[in-house]
């Protein structure tokens, strides 16, 4: 074979190759699902009145920041999922930074109501990390266990 059909080859087989990569890189990057973020609610003893933790509300800002595959949506009656900010902590760890951690529940919607899926807990020192880390445990569990609508 001369050598200009070799290159000519080489180039065909470069160009499959790229785009067997490219092909596949689009399909990861689908979105595994309309997800909407919350924070959870706590009410107040005396009257009764529901409010948000500004903290738990810091977390879900950087949730929504890096959503992963799933597609983020702005009302919670569009999602498919919803993950919800529970908890945050913060414990001392001696001669380290803070170890920060965010507690989080993802549920899937069952017709009008959301049921449980699985519990997340992730830790980091900065909370951007574990709010980040969350949601790539929601998603690892989605795309782990299939749930589809």
């Amino acid at each position: 074979m001369k050598n200009g059909k070799k290159h000519a080859l080489g180039f065909v087989a470069l160009g499959l190759a790229m785009l067997l990569i490219a092909s596949t890189r689009l399909d990861a990057s689908q979105s595994i699902g309309k997800l909407f973020i919350k924070a959870a609610s706590a009410g107040e003893e005396d009257s009764g009145e529901q409010y948000v933790d500004p903290e738990l509300e810091e977390s879900v800002k950087q949730m929504r920041n890096r959503p992963g595959d799933f597609t983020l949506v702005e009302k919670e009656h569009e999602a498919e999922f919803l993950l919800v900010v529970v908890k945050r902590e913060s414990q001392a760890m001696p001669g380290q930074p803070d170890d920060k951690r965010v507690f989080a529940e993802l549920r899937r919607r069952d017709g009008e109501t959301w049921k449980l899926l699985t519990k997340l807990d992730k830790h980091s020192m900065y909370w951007n990390l574990a709010s980040r880390d969350v949601i790539a445990a929601a998603e690892k569990w989605v795309k782990r266990n299939a749930v589809k609508n």
